[in-house]
């Protein structure tokens, strides 16, 4: 079963992937070349500025020297204030004379950055001022001092205010590239509490356990920005016109320098454009760069370079460039190459068949060797158009006058017609994996030049083919799989004894609730209580879980006082702060009034909320506010107060009258919604995880037993007491008898919807018509217009065997109809705001309906508008319950009756669907139509469990969905970083305890003490030295594969020439493709095949004999030359050296999309006459996910290659085919920061080191947002000329219905 909405298993801010990225959070950038900058003089007093932030989004497109972003200079010396990138790449913060921070993580990644800085000098030490990149706080620096104790900054000051130029030498020391969404919020700071960094930044869920932060709305900024002092500012340089406009509101605009309109561009975070990619080596050698890199004055020989998005392989694209021509000789070649084309350095323009591009030298557009002569002229605008799914392409020359295009076709004639796809002027291999790329240079004469428009500063008038697209992230298509769900590392400490290891926390106590009960607001239900002298009036501790029901007015959870001199609170505020959390005790002003920035409104999950209150603490941390185990900065509610004053009695734990589900004070102010494990702590300050833990596995805070002491007035409600029994909803079982008095619940109210299994209910988000009214915990939904359907559906779906059904209360002519959506198609239809949203019918695609009067309606597909139907069916009455089972694999559905709510259901067999294609992914949701005041009520098992129900159906809460991070460690790979042990691989196949050795050529060993059991992103391991000394350091690479721990399928024997391998085998692989483990037995009679199951074409093969001493590791690798036809090239893992050739490895032959081949047996490394066992390990690119590829070593410490992959590295492991040098492996949890200098050697059992060649350098890399890069002049990485071969897993991978992946 998947699980079709990810809100229960994220953050309450993060953004579910399931409604796409949203490309218009920030809506410009200005691009800022030498001379440009931004400048205003303020006003401010000189005195008193002690706290300030500043954020912004920057793109470098120029690196290695000094690039000041934010600057302050005036009269004196509190007046200069300095954040700059430096000459080395690195972050610093400067006040005068005085070097704050100077990081040591270096910053020159292609993709966009976010910055923020945060200073507050009344804190002590390194808290007075703070740097995060990305969403992460930096913490460590080369260089760390502190401003003055309360000491006076220059931000906000009256000095002049400089955005990317130096403060002493105006106009100079630029940060050239890219900005966005810049801000300064003066008199605020983290520090203080006014905000937080998830109030600059969203965060995105990229598949199952991945996420990446996102930008916020350029509003949100600005209104941020509006809350601080007086020389605040916010810019989102939307106005081409005026691009320093400050749209704060605080009217500080800024004056722009030699910059107009056309530094503004759409190339934002959020929508990403092509620039070309300053890390090439050869990106200067031919020129100067300007426009953010989209313009090239080509002076000299000569210049290579590739785009920076990811290369594309499907889809329509379209862009523009304008070409002068003042040079006589020399390459001005640009267009499109196939990827494997660049090697990391330059591109042969006539390598590939498939590379097409305009030769401005000599007028004429290439395609590989075949060319279109005389179509270019000696300058002017001109356009290309590329199809890649049928492999055409159309060069234009524009006419600018009037938008008009000429395009060519293959004589040159100007029949060519893109939007029908007619007359290319050449073509070339479909769905080839390209990327934009220019060669630029000049012999003599003066200069070629050519400016570069993907669309990021419009096409003006131009006529852009009918359906293609801006060459964009948003445009580009999405992976269909994220490499974190497939890959993972983790580092661990030994314990010398054994423990679990990987991607989770391992829990002992865990706590299941059981029941929770509905505070419905229609019935004014609430408990009451009146509390003894408490334990300490100064401390408590609040905490509940909580589900919403409305998501409007205030809602009370618990409240006291009669009065603003007796009042307290905790409370939801919907009415003006869109569900923000208060807490409050007026005292008549004399006392405080906090709430939480964040916005908690998710009706489809259980949140935890934990407030605790200590009045004789210090300032600043006497109240502290939990959501999810996550802290929320708190902002004044009312006053100036955010915290207590110092021993404050709170009104919240005296001897009052107290009330749960409303505000005591005026019996209104209703919550609406369930409660669960409501605990009341007298005399402590508890914390969140008293009461709840973070389940890793799914991402999910869930109930922890409390195990603490209550005090005087303490409690826990856990309702597991039926309302009228007893104390009922307000018995307490704690042991300490607090019970409440229940008013207004019946026996109903009481739910086993719970924060540990969480039921769909309706969702008010999703309400077509707009006139649904809801009740019961969302369970109830009432249709009120009078001429129009109104529509409902649920919070989550579910697929595979589904239960769920309706309680007809009002019936009203045919209506409600009840029934279920099918994709994400009828889910938007259902959310429509107007007109009549029917089920069954053509307003909402794919939507099956049972109505009141026996019409039963069925679509011909999940997106389909048609609909068959069965009428003079069982007609439905008030009480009378409708039930579908769903089976989405099987494609059938079954619906039953039940006669006024008891007795047997009975199958309706006239509406029995078989074979109905259900979407995978989508499954089914429950869904209503209602009109003229029907009622229907969802019954899916949180009232109470379903009856009767056929074997093996399940109803839709998140204990029968997926486990989201379900995938289990299929190939374990450790390495003891401290000390000269094994590298010690193990899988699934060959079963717990057996490991082998990359740097051995020794046969299987079984140790019972190494892997014992293969977990779900993680392994369990015993004593053994070599994967758990004590006190010394691990890495564990782990490729996960399949929902459970099976080994594996057989793929069996056949013959050759269908494709069918000859040699059984057994093979785990994963479901994207990318990744398997397969185990043979050799047969050396012949040469044999052996099916591998990655389902497309092997790209590298690593194979063990486990059976035979001293057998090597020979690797077929995709880029080592020639296989067929005598070349068998391999190399071996378990050496250090160069490429050979053994035809008995692979039998001269390349592995197909099923099979690789295995000689007869000259060699028992891959096979063998004995009948002896082999492993194999077998990959293969996937976008997201793998690439398998290769590289050209340039030997230069400062422009090394730069190695696209499409997607954020999380493992990149790499060896020097030309020489003899030994393997390296490199990941970003062992080296998280650029640049990374920590190795390990497959081939060695050495510790892990910096290890340089001879000479002592280092083999310093770049790991980037979608590439790596050498930076050394050691030939392992990097040999001059030489061929490097890697593989590399994924993190995360974006664009499209994704986020761009930022900088790291």
């Amino acid at each position: 079963m998947v699980f079709s909405n990810n809100l229960l298993f994220a953050a309450a801010a993060a953004a579910s992937a399931d409604s796409g990225f949203n490309t218009s959070l920030i809506s410009n950038s200005v691009w800022f070349d030498s001379g440009d900058f931004l400048t205003q003089d303020t006003a401010e007093a000189n005195s008193g500025r002690k706290e300030a932030i500043f954020s912004t989004w920057i793109q470098r497109t120029k690196l290695g020297e000094q690039g000041m972003m934010m600057c302050v200079n005036g009269s004196n010396s509190n007046d200069y204030l300095v954040l700059d990138f430096q000459s080395d790449d690195t972050l610093r913060l400067l006040a005068y004379a005085t070097t704050i921070l100077v990081t040591t993580q270096v910053f020159r990644d292609i993709g966009w950055y976010h910055i923020l800085v945060t200073i507050d000098t009344s804190q002590n030490g390194n808290d007075s001022q703070k740097i995060f990149v990305n969403g992460t706080e930096i913490t460590t620096f080369s260089t760390r001092n502190n401003f003055g104790s309360s000491a006076d900054i220059a931000w906000g000051r009256n000095a002049t205010h400089l955005v990317n130029s130096s403060p002493t030498s105006v106009g100079s020391n630029q940060m050239i590239g890219y900005m966005a969404q810049t801000a300064l919020i003066t008199d605020k700071s983290f520090q203080q509490g006014d905000f937080s960094i998830t109030d600059f930044l969203d965060t995105f869920t990229l598949g199952t356990n991945g996420s990446q932060f996102i930008p916020k709305a350029d509003g949100d900024i600005a209104t941020i920005a509006g809350t601080g002092g007086n020389n605040s500012f916010s810019f989102d340089f939307s106005n081409s016109s005026d691009l320093g406009n400050d749209t704060s509101g605080n009217n500080n605009d800024f004056t722009a320098t030699s910059m107009a309109a056309a530094n503004q561009t759409e190339h934002t975070p959020s929508l990403s454009y092509p620039v070309f990619n300053v890390l090439c080596p050869k990106f200067t050698d031919g020129g100067t760069w300007t426009v953010g890199n989209t313009k090239m004055v080509s002076t000299s020989e000569q210049t290579n370079a590739i785009g920076t998005l990811p290369p594309v392989s499907t889809g329509k694209y379209y862009y523009q460039w304008v070409f002068t021509d003042n040079a006589t000789s020399g390459n001005c070649r640009l267009g499109m190459t196939p990827i494997d084309n660049w090697d990391g350095e330059t591109i042969d323009p006539i390598a590939s068949g498939d590379i097409f591009m305009a030769d401005h030298r000599n007028q004429l557009f290439r395609k590989g060797s075949t060319t279109v002569t005389s179509i270019l002229g000696s300058s002017g605008t001109y356009a290309l158009a590329f199809d890649l799914d049928a492999g055409k392409v159309w060069v234009g020359s524009v006419d600018t006058s009037d938008g008009s295009i000429d395009w060519f076709n293959s004589s040159g004639g100007t029949d060519g017609d893109p939007a029908n796809g007619t007359n290319p002027t050449a073509t070339f291999t479909a769905n080839t994996v390209m990327i934009p790329f220019a060669m630029l240079g000049k012999a003599s004469g003066t200069s070629w030049t050519i400016e570069w428009n993907f669309g990021q500063f419009g096409f003006g008038n131009s006529d852009v083919p009918t359906g293609f697209k801006k060459l964009n992230s948003k445009n580009l298509t999405a992976p269909e799989f994220q490499g974190i769900d497939f890959f993972d590392t983790t580092l661990y400490e030994g314990n010398g004894k054994g423990q679990r290891v990987g991607d989770f926390v391992p829990f002992t106590d865990s706590e299941n609730v059981e029941n929770s009960i509905i505070f419905n607001d229609d019935d004014a239900a609430h408990l009451t209580r009146t509390y003894a002298t408490p334990t300490a009036a100064t401390k408590f501790t609040f905490s509940c879980w909580f589900k919403l029901g409305s998501s409007t007015g205030d809602q009370y959870l618990i409240s006291t006082g009669t009065d603003n001199a007796s009042e307290g609170y905790i409370a939801l505020n919907f009415s003006t702060g869109g569900g923000q959390i208060w807490i409050a005790d007026p005292n008549d002003g004399a006392g405080f009034g906090a709430r939480a920035t964040a916005t908690f409104t998710d009706p489809s999950q259980w949140y935890h909320l934990c407030v605790g209150v200590d009045t004789t603490a210090g300032s600043g941390s006497r109240v502290k506010l939990e959501v999810n185990g996550i802290e929320h900065t708190l902002v004044t509610l009312f006053g100036s107060a955010t915290q207590p004053s110092s021993s404050q009695s709170m009104n919240l734990n005296e001897g009052n009258a107290f009330t749960i589900g409303r505000r005591h004070r005026t019996s209104g102010d209703l919550f609406d919604g369930y409660l669960a494990n409501v605990f009341f702590i007298d005399g402590q300050k508890k914390a969140a995880s008293d009461f709840g833990q973070l389940d890793t596995s799914t991402n999910r805070w869930i109930p922890k037993a409390y195990t603490g002491t209550f005090g005087n007035n303490g409690y826990k409600l856990a309702f597991g007491t039926a309302p009228g029994t007893g104390s009922g909803a307000g018995t307490d079982t704690s042991g300490e008898g607090h019970n409440w008095t229940e008013n207004n619940f019946t026996a109903s109210d009481q739910m086993i919807d719970t924060p540990t299994k969480n039921f769909t209910t309706f969702d008010p988000g999703y309400s077509g018509g707009g006139s649904n009214v809801w009740t019961e915990g969302n369970t109830k939904v009432k249709g009120t217009d009078g001429s129009l359907s109104d529509a409902s559906t649920t919070t989550f779906g579910m697929t595979g065997k589904v239960v769920f059904q309706f309680q007809v209360n009002t019936v009203a002519s045919d209506y409600p109809q009840c029934g279920f959506i099918t994709s994400q198609a009828g889910l938007e239809d259902i959310n429509a705001t107007s007109g009549s949203i029917q089920l069954g019918t053509s307003s909402v695609a794919g939507s099956f309906k049972y109505d009141a009067i026996g019409n039963f309606f069925i679509p011909a597909g999940p997106e389909a508008t048609i609909f068959d139907s069965v009428s003079s069916l069982q007609a439905l009455d008030a009480d009378d319950v409708l039930r579908y089972e769903i089976d989405t694999d099987a494609g059938t559905v079954k619906v039953f009756f039940q006669n006024e709510g008891s007795g047997s259901f009975t199958e309706i067999t006239g509406a029995r669907v078989t074979n109905f294609p259900f979407d995978p992914i989508f499954g089914v949701r429950p869904a209503v139509s209602n009109y003229n005041n029907s009622i229907v009520t969802l019954q899916t098992g949180g009232q109470t469990t379903l009856s009767s129900v056929t074997t093996d159906f399940k109803e839709i809460n998140q204990d029968n969905l997926d486990d989201t991070a379900s995938k289990l460690t299929a190939f374990a790979w450790i390495k003891n970083r401290d000390s000269t042990d094994n590298h010690m691989l193990f899988d699934r196949i060959r079963g717990i305890n057996n490991d082998i050795h990359t740097n051995s050529t020794a046969i299987q060993v079984t140790n019972t003490n190494t892997v014992q059991r293969f977990l779900q992103r993680g392994v369990q391991i015993g004593s053994d030295a070599e994967v758990n000394t004590a006190t010394e350091s691990y890495v564990l690479w782990q490729w996960l594969v399949g929902d459970t721990a099976s080994t594996g399928s057989t793929i069996t024997a056949g013959s050759v020439s269908t494709g069918v391998p000859s040699i059984a085998s057994t093979a785990i692989a994963a479901d994207a493709g990318h990744f398997s483990v397969v185990q043979y037995t050799g047969n050396t009679s012949s040469a044999q095949t052996v099916g591998h199951g990655l389902g497309g074409v092997a790209e590298a093969i690593v194979v063990k004999n486990l059976a035979a001493t001293s057998t090597n590791w020979p690797m077929l690798h995709k880029d080592l030359g020639s296989i067929a036809g005598g070349g068998g090239n391999y190399i071996l893992l378990n050496d250090a050296g160069v490429t050979g050739a053994n035809t008995n490895y692979w039998n001269d032959t390349s592995p197909t999309a099923s099979v690789f081949s295995i000689g007869s047996g000259g060699t028992p490394d891959t096979n063998d006459g004995g009948g002896e066992t082999f492993i194999a390990y077998c990959f293969r690119s996937i976008s997201g996910v793998c690439k398998v590829g290769s590289y050209t070593g340039t030997g230069s410490a400062t422009a090394g290659p730069y190695v696209p992959l499409g997607f954020k590295p999380r493992w990149i492991m790499l060896k020097n085919v030309s020489v003899g040098r030994d393997w390296v492996i490199v990941d970003t949890a062992r080296t998280p920061i650029n640049t990374a200098e920590k190795f390990l050697f497959p081939n060695l059992n050495i510790a892990e080191a910096a290890r340089g060649s001879a000479s002592g350098s280092d083999y310093d890399i770049d790991i980037l947002s979608d590439a790596f890069r050498p930076l050394t002049g050691d030939s392992a990485p990097n040999g001059d000329g030489n061929t490097i071969i890697y593989i590399a897993m994924a993190d995360i991978g974006g664009n499209g219905t994704l986020p761009p992946i930022y900088s790291r």
